[in-house]
């Protein structure tokens, strides 16, 4: 949008404040963050500040949907947070722990498959929480076990099992 182009530190940071007060908080953030970058010392703060109260926000939903946000938050550095797949990992365990959550047990089985942070890569077991994720109707685990069954990552190749995983995912969107 336009509100992106605005080069001026000091009206970034002005326009930042007046779109936290209307709750436009991802905008704001953004021009926070520009104006952050910019050299405006008061931005870092406001960051800060948006970062705690979204976290809170988070926490208070229902806690495997906490956990699994708090993952998602960690893994992809979302809403503020530094990136620490580690970090990700714990909550992603602790939410598929905790209760069925396809979402976290499909970012499970990416960890196996790609071997992110202190991870080692098992085939294994990203079939096992690839299928998980899919069987409670996650689509990106019916996808990540339909690569599975069709090349064979931890178990036997299959292309027409494949082929009915990928089918699940396509009638979702």
């Amino acid at each position: 949008s336009n509100i992106q182009n605005i080069q001026d530190k000091d009206q970034q940071f002005e326009f930042a404040k007046l779109l936290e007060k209307q709750n436009d908080t991802e905008l704001a953030f953004a021009l926070f963050k520009k104006a952050a970058e910019n050299g405006v010392e008061d931005a870092q703060k406001k960051i800060d500040d948006l970062s705690k109260i979204k976290m809170n926000k988070i926490k208070r939903l229902n806690q495997v949907d906490s956990l699994l946000e708090q993952g998602i938050c960690y893994f992809e550095g979302k809403n503020g947070t530094k990136i620490d797949v580690n970090k990700a990992f714990q909550f992603f365990t602790k939410a598929s722990d905790t209760r069925n959550s396809p979402k976290a047990d499909f970012y499970i089985g990416l960890y196996y498959k790609k071997g992110f942070g202190d991870m080692q890569t098992n085939q294994v077991n990203c079939a096992k929480f690839f299928k998980k994720s899919a069987d409670a109707g996650d689509p990106d685990g019916q996808i990540g076990y339909g690569d599975c069954l069709k090349y064979g990552i931890g178990v036997g190749q299959n292309t027409d099992e494949a082929i009915h995983y990928y089918k699940l995912a396509a009638d979702q969107d």
